[in-house]
């Protein structure tokens, strides 16, 4: 499953580190979307990722969120990307 959450830079921004660590200290869940449970969750991990945009290749990395109680993960996702895809939201919304 995947948390979205709005990111206010670019996708450069996002790439190169700027205002990261902020966006992933709010974005972080308080309360685990699949128990319930509250101050659970905590960041396991992450995994890279190609980003296509209209000029260019681009590969981030996404970070993972972990509930210690039911042992259920997360991928923390920025708002300009789309579950299961290579492109940008922005550039799949070009084409339709």
């Amino acid at each position: 499953m995947a948390i979205v959450a709005h990111f206010a830079g670019s996708i450069h921004d996002y790439q190169q580190g700027h205002g990261f660590a902020a966006w992933l200290v709010a974005v972080r869940p308080t309360r685990c979307s699949h128990c319930g449970r509250e101050h659970v969750c905590i960041l396991w991990g992450g995994y890279l990722r190609w980003v296509y945009t209209t000029t260019d290749r681009l590969r981030i990395r996404i970070k993972r969120v972990r509930c210690t109680a039911c042992g259920v993960t997360d991928a923390l996702l920025p708002c300009f990307l789309h579950m299961f895809r290579r492109y940008a939201l922005l550039l799949i919304q070009r084409a339709l």
